[in-house]
């Protein structure tokens, strides 16, 4: 069972990461384990455990750190998508290109 008084709200962008993926509260609730009200009352101002910051990083395939500092990962969490839809050989073609344009090269 969820504490609310355990941690604070603020901070946590979950509606920006859940927006991010398309997700509904519905989506998001599936794919964490959460009701759409913890869910809901998350994004509103509403405590958190560390359990619940767990389920949501593992859903959203990030850290929990990462959803306090969103915009300094919004790039990232574009890649995501691709990412996930990508078979092993187009997989290593992004990496390879990343790395290609990371050091100058295309």
């Amino acid at each position: 069972m969820e504490d609310p008084d355990l941690l604070g709200g603020g901070g946590i962008r979950l509606r920006q990461f859940r927006l991010s993926k398309g997700w509904t509260l519905e989506v998001t609730a599936e794919r964490t384990g959460l009701s759409p009200g913890t869910i809901s009352n998350i994004e509103n101002g509403g405590g958190y455990s560390p359990e619940t910051l767990m389920k949501l990083a593992k859903a959203f395939k990030t850290t929990v750190g990462a959803l306090f500092d969103y915009d300094n990962r919004k790039g990232g969490e574009q890649l995501w998508p691709i990412w996930n839809e990508a078979d092993a050989a187009e997989r290593q073609r992004i990496i390879d290109y990343a790395r290609g344009l990371v050091r100058g090269k295309k």
